[in-house]
């Protein structure tokens, strides 16, 4: 109805400000023709009558005369101009003090970007009751803001903004403590806050423990604020405690230029200072959680690098008899890993032993089982066994049991030494035995050889029965000199010559030598060497006869058909941390039947008519000799020898 009011042709500086009243007393409504910086440049009788003001007043003064509370906000008619329809209910404050609820509209001026047409009505009864229910619905919606600024950013200012569209105000301001201090400093504000202090003494705080409303002219000025507010020249100062006053958390400060809402205005700031507790109150929960959390994380990884780091294996039992967690021990001792068993009951993981729920049974009830004995066992998930020392202990924590670990030690490899040690003074003494015996055997067998030779000299050659017969006798006792060769090897312990030892060069120089032999079966050989490999301490010709045996057995194996033999050399870490040198050697021949695979390395076991059953056994010997190990893998198309020797544990200098 009255956009772009203004006719483009008539300029300002043409017309006289009695001109201009007479335009606007052409209009039916209060009018104003001001400038965007609040300047009444022109009213009518209309305005003036409502005002009760001459209308020479008002054009001396600016909006803030009898629109207060509005101008009192940041660029008050540019939001209006951004609202809908250019339109705002607000209060006309007239002469007389009297408030009139007035609806207020923005019309642009054509042609005159800094002047604005001010055009406002009285609300009517009618109207008036109506606004009232939309004013209690914004309240209630306004409510609803205050309970969502629970996940804002800021929800601090979010509060006192809210706060701002339910009171009549000009400014609001939020007093906190902080670090301890004694002094509230202003921490969050919305408006014209710059009339209000920094801070707020130790000697004011008595004052502001109560909610207050105090109006500019009372005589009773008590504290910094109250002081700021009427040097100001603003009409009251409301001021809310936040929190209790045992536990004061800060304030928040309300004030204006118009007269307060004197029902609601406490109300409201208490509302908001509830919201605003509670939101201090989350921050410092969060705090503390944070910092709980943070500590509970150091503890965590400090028990978990502990954990990880020894060599028993860890399991913890929940209350009801549930595998919560191994550590990585735990997990390469039964195959299994943490998540696969997690809530999985103990009596399906740790099998093996009948003594062990009992004994978390006592752990539960405070008494810890130090052993369950040398001679329990468990399965892996593989259903292999192994030996194994068990400790249970109470998991407490403020004298409260909370679980249950059980402490596994793996003492195969103790066991397997065991053995070893035993096996080893067997075969000492049955070397003895077979030394003696081997070096008294050959004698005698030397003199039947000589004899057979004599005898084929004197027996004609026309008689094929006998030389055919001498020529088989001569055979058996060559096979069981060379029988005897081997068990004399065989009896050899403790002749080695330990030095530091590149494996990669006595490989490569051994299969120069079988070259020729490989190419004419059709055998491809293939070396890989990881560079990080370390050098052994090692006897040479030891390890060379070790590798010819495999290579002589793997060629063996392929026969006249070809194949491929292949040798890597990589490095090698076992679960203690040790480190060693593993060599694998693998051919491509039918492989190792599985119903003989446990016996290759006994001695005189053979599948071959014409061996000893010596070749693997003395290989063995050799390697654990030099304190390492050899076993295989096998399958239909291939078998891989592999070996492993302790590496140096510092690099030395050795000629290749």
């Amino acid at each position: 109805m009255f956009s772009k009011v203004w006719p483009v042709n008539l300029r300002r500086p043409t017309l006289s400000i009695e001109g201009i009243s007479d335009i606007l007393d052409s209009l039916p409504h209060p009018s104003l023709l001001t400038r965007i910086n609040e300047e009444i440049i022109a009213a009518n009788l209309h305005a003036a009558n409502l005002c009760g003001y001459d209308k020479s007043e008002l054009t001396e003064s600016t909006l803030r005369l009898i629109f207060p509370h509005l101008v009192g906000q940041e660029d008050p008619l540019m939001t209006i101009r951004s609202l809908p329809g250019n339109i705002v209910d607000t209060n006309l404050l007239t002469r007389g003090n009297e408030r009139i609820p007035v609806t207020l509209r923005i019309v642009e001026i054509t042609g005159e970007n800094d002047l604005l047409l001010v055009i406002f009505d009285p609300i009517a009864e009618g109207q008036r009751q109506q606004r009232e229910r939309q004013l209690r619905s914004k309240f209630l919606a306004y409510i609803e803001q205050l309970v969502r600024t629970v996940n804002d950013q800021n929800p601090l200012f979010q509060i006192i903004t809210i706060g701002s569209r339910l009171l009549i105000t000009n400014a609001i301001a939020i007093y906190l403590c902080e670090n301890d201090s004694p002094t509230f400093r202003r921490t969050t504000d919305w408006g014209k806050t710059s009339i209000l202090p920094n801070e707020i003494p130790p000697s004011d705080l008595e004052h502001l423990l109560k909610p207050s409303l105090w109006i500019n002219g009372q005589r009773s000025i008590v504290t910094m604020l109250h002081q700021a507010v009427r040097v100001a020249e603003y009409a009251y100062l409301a001021t809310v405690p936040i929190g209790s006053p045992k536990a004061l958390a800060g304030f928040v400060v309300a004030t204006g230029v118009e007269m307060p809402d004197f029902e609601n205005t406490l109300p409201i700031l208490q509302i908001l200072a509830e919201v605003i507790s509670i939101h201090l109150q989350k921050d410092i929960l969060i705090t503390n959680l944070l910092d709980s959390l943070s500590e509970n994380k150091q503890q965590l990884i400090i028990s978990d690098t502990v954990s990880e780091s020894i060599q028993e294996g860890v399991v913890l039992i929940s209350s009801d008899y549930k595998i919560e967690r191994l550590n990585s021990a735990a997990e390469y001792m039964l195959g299994y890993t943490s998540k696969e068993i997690f809530k999985q009951p103990v009596e399906n993981v740790l099998v093996g032993t009948e003594r062990l729920i009992p004994a978390i049974r006592l752990a539960f009830q405070g008494v810890p089982t130090h052993s369950l004995g040398n001679k329990s066992v468990l399965h892996r998930r593989d259903g292999s066994s192994f030996p194994v020392l068990i400790h249970t202990t109470p998991a407490m924590q403020d004298e409260t049991i909370h679980g249950v670990l059980v402490i596994l030690q793996d003492i195969s490899e103790h066991e397997q030494a065991k053995i070893r040690s035993q096996q080893l003074e067997q075969r000492a003494l049955l070397g003895e035995v077979t030394a003696v015996f081997a070096h008294e055997v050959r004698n005698p067998i030397n003199n039947i050889s000589t004899g057979l030779q004599l005898m084929a000299l004197d027996t004609a050659n026309d008689d094929p029965n006998n030389q055919e017969l001498i020529a088989r006798l001569q055979q058996d006792c060559a096979r069981l000199t060379d029988l005897m060769e081997s068990i004399l090897t065989f009896s050899r312990t403790g002749n080695y010559k330990f030095v530091p030892t590149n494996v990669q060069d006595i490989v490569e120089r051994l299969l120069k030598r079988w070259r020729p032999r490989l190419s004419r079966l059709s055998i491809q050989h293939h070396v890989q060497v990881d560079p990080h490999t370390q050098a052994i301490n090692g006897d040479r010709r030891g390890l060379e006869q070790v590798f010819t045996n495999i290579i002589s057995n793997a060629v063996h194996a392929m026969g006249e058909k070809g194949g491929t033999l292949a040798i890597r050399i990589k490095p090698h870490i076992a679960s203690s941390g040790k480190r060693y040198t593993q060599i694998d050697i693998s051919d491509t021949g039918p492989g190792i039947p599985e119903e003989i695979r446990d016996r290759i390395f006994d001695p005189f076991f053979t599948t071959d008519p014409n061996g000893t059953g010596l070749g693997l056994s003395i290989t063995k010997q050799i390697i654990t000799a030099h304190k390492g190990s050899i076993f295989t893998t096998s399958f239909p198309g291939g078998t891989v020898f592999h070996i492993q020797i302790p590496a140096l544990e510092t690099p030395e200098e050795f000629s290749l």
